[in-house]
C-alpha cells in the first residue's frame, strides 16, 4: 500500500518535470532570442541604477550618524542605566580608560552598543591578565597564593557570562573577585 503511494508520487513528479520542460520550450519558441536579450539588458540597467542610489544613500547616512563628545554624552545618548553604573565602577578603577575613543561619530545605536561592550570586555580581560601576572610574580617570591589564584580563575567564565547578557549583576560578581584579589595583594605588600 505504502509502496504504491510512493511510486505514484514519483510518477507525478516525472510528469510535472516533463510538463515544465515542455512549457519552457514553448516559451522560447514564441518569445525568440532577440526579445529575451533586450529584456535582460533593461533589467541589468535597472539594477545598476538602484545600486547607485543605494550607495549615495549609504554615504548620506554615514555623514549624518550619531556624534558624541565624550563618554558622558555617549552614555546619555544610549540611555541605559546599567551602562552608566558600569562606567562609574570602571572609572573608579582606572579614570583614563574612558577618556579616549568616545568623542567620535557612530552610524547607529547598535554600533554604539557594540563599541561600548567591546571596550568594557577588553578592560576586564586586561585586568585579568594583570592579576595573573601579579600572582605569578608573588609565586616566584615564594608566597602562598593558591587561594587567590582559585578566585581569579573564575574571572574568564564570569567574563563570558557577562559578554552574553551584559548585566550589571555579572559585572558586580567580576568586580567582587577583582577587589578580593587586590586586597590580598595589598596584604602581601604590607608584609614586606
Amino acid at each position: 500500500m505504502v509502496l504504491k503511494k510512493i511510486l505514484r508520487r514519483k510518477q507525478k513528479n516525472k510528469r510535472s518535470l516533463k510538463e515544465r520542460l515542455a512549457i519552457k520550450k514553448k516559451k522560447k519558441k514564441v518569445g525568440g532570442l532577440g526579445i529575451k536579450k533586450k529584456a535582460t539588458k533593461k533589467i541589468k540597467e535597472k539594477k545598476k541604477g538602484s545600486k547607485e542610489k543605494n550607495e549615495s544613500k549609504k554615504k548620506i547616512k554615514r555623514k549624518i550618524g550619531i556624534e558624541t563628545k565624550g563618554i558622558q554624552d555617549f552614555l546619555k545618548y544610549l540611555g541605559k542605566k546599567e551602562y552608566f553604573e558600569i562606567y562609574k565602577i570602571i572609572s573608579s578603577w582606572d579614570e583614563s580608560f574612558f577618556k579616549k575613543g568616545f568623542s567620535r561619530s557612530f552610524e547607529n545605536k547598535k554600533k554604539m552598543n557594540s563599541f561600548f561592550k567591546e571596550r568594557v570586555l577588553d578592560f576586564l580581560k586586561s585586568h585579568y591578565t594583570d592579576l595573573k601576572s601579579e600572582i605569578s610574580h608573588l609565586r616566584k617570591k615564594g608566597e602562598e597564593v593558591d587561594y587567590i589564584d582559585f578566585e581569579v580563575l573564575q574571572i574568564p567564565l564570569k567574563i563570558k557570562l557577562f559578554s552574553a547578557y551584559f548585566s550589571l549583576d555579572d559585572f558586580l560578581k567580576i568586580k567582587k573577585i577583582v577587589d578580593f584579589a587586590r586586597t590580598e595583594f595589598k596584604k602581601f605588600k604590607l608584609d614586606e
